[in-house]
């Protein structure tokens, strides 16, 4: 999931409606990931801080919106090491079947080299595989 040569600290702001953001410190090194709710002590300087809302952050988690949608809807912003950016979106869900409220990631599921295609496609070879145990 964490490519072995990266390294750096992202930053997790959500921001919650009328209290303060919980801070996620996301630290890479070594193939690892570690995560650390900040506590008000002895965090390191992030490399990348990406801020969002509690809604969005939600959708982004369980695969109801992608982190490039988002991104483009000004829903999230983004500060620091760009290249930590494609590695933070791995950190979330991919789209569900439903493809949530963005259109866009359905016709990308639905387009034939996409997720729901080769889905479909490795369940159809699976039926057939055992048909011919049968």
């Amino acid at each position: 999931m964490v490519p072995p040569r990266a390294a750096g600290t992202i930053l997790f702001e959500v921001e919650k409606s009328g209290a303060q953001p919980e801070r996620y410190y996301v630290t890479l090194g070594g193939g690892r990931a570690e995560v650390a709710l900040d506590d008000g002590g002895g965090q390191p300087e992030p490399d990348a801080t990406l801020s969002t809302t509690d809604d969005v952050f939600e959708a982004l988690v369980s695969g109801r919106t992608a982190l490039l949608s988002a991104a483009i809807r000004n829903d999230v912003r983004f500060a620091g090491d760009g290249g930590l950016l494609s590695i933070a979106n791995r950190f979330f869900a991919a789209p569900t079947d439903g493809a949530g409220d963005d259109p866009r990631i359905r016709s990308q599921m639905e387009a034939p080299h996409g997720i729901l295609w080769r889905v479909r496609l490795r369940d159809s070879m699976a039926k057939r595989r055992e048909r011919k145990v049968d």
